[in-house]
């Protein structure tokens, strides 16, 4: 959560504009998953967002992928 905290702070994430008025704007930062996938970790920009929630996106479902449930950690790599 620290590592999140300060890439949130020190860089600029890709700015999502949403197809409509039915979703929010979204800062999005590209990560590696476990060393086997690309993603990324988007930050939805509405207010009272928590601070220590991160969703994270990739092009297969990871649970299923990295053999993993609900709590369980995973590791993320914020690459440029």
């Amino acid at each position: 959560m620290e590592t999140w905290k300060q890439v949130k702070d020190e860089v600029r994430g890709i700015e999502i504009s949403p197809p409509d008025a039915s979703f929010c704007q979204a800062l999005c930062f590209p990560v590696e998953i476990e060393r086997r996938y690309k993603g990324a970790v988007l930050l939805p920009q509405v207010k009272d967002y928590p601070k220590d929630k991160i969703e994270v996106i990739a092009p297969v479902r990871l649970k299923e992928a990295l053999k993993v449930r609900d709590g369980e950690r995973i590791t993320l790599e914020f690459i440029e």
